[in-house]
């Protein structure tokens, strides 16, 4: 658990500086809604959409900040057999990669289930956390930040993203009605309405 709390340490300060700027956005973005919706509906759009962008930041900045930089050639940081490495790596190293890689996408599939507003939420979390993933693999393999790219991190953070749907679908079956993604809808139609 040190381990991963290791790989969150340095993003920590940042998060806390860039916390004020979220803020920043979330009230332009409140601001914008608060005439198309109720307060209350608009509060909780722009909470919602706070922390899916805390999120996508924190992603960010975990997977592309630069780490110890020493030029490889490109082939030998680019992994594209799944799971190959299981077996040359100890098994902690390899159970701390599977929990990081997993609990890095799991607050983006949920916070971005509360906000879609559609009933196949699974089916597109799973193509946004494998797109999403898929991008950053291709800029840690261009940009000369000292990562690997594997094939590995796209499947588990890909399943982060779809454990993140799940644990929402699973939360919105408690939550009151006007904080689920059907209460979004409405709330959307109502506001074309307006504007039309």
């Amino acid at each position: 658990m040190t381990q991963i709390i290791r790989h969150f340490d340095y993003v920590l300060p940042l998060m806390l500086l860039l916390l004020p700027i979220v803020i920043l956005a979330g009230l332009f973005i409140y601001r914008k809604r608060r005439n198309r919706l109720a307060v209350k509906e608009a509060v909780t759009t722009v909470i919602i959409d706070m922390f899916l962008l805390l999120s996508v930041v924190g992603i960010l900045v975990v997977t592309l900040f630069p780490q110890r930089i020493v030029y490889t050639p490109i082939a030998s940081r680019v992994q594209l057999i799944p799971f190959a490495d299981v077996t040359n790596i100890s098994p902690y190293v390899l159970i701390e990669n599977i929990v990081f890689n997993i609990f890095l996408f799991l607050p983006f599939g949920f916070f971005t289930s509360w906000r879609l507003s559609s009933t196949k939420v699974l089916r597109r979390i799973l193509l946004m956390g494998m797109c999403f993933s898929l991008c950053i693999e291709l800029l840690q393999l261009l940009l000369p930040i000292g990562r690997s790219t594997t094939v590995d991190d796209i499947i588990l953070n890909t399943v982060g993203a779809v454990i993140g749907s799940l644990l929402y679908l699973l939360i919105s079956k408690v939550l009151p009605k006007s904080l689920t993604t059907t209460a979004f809808i409405e709330l959307h139609k109502k506001a074309k309405k307006k504007t039309v």
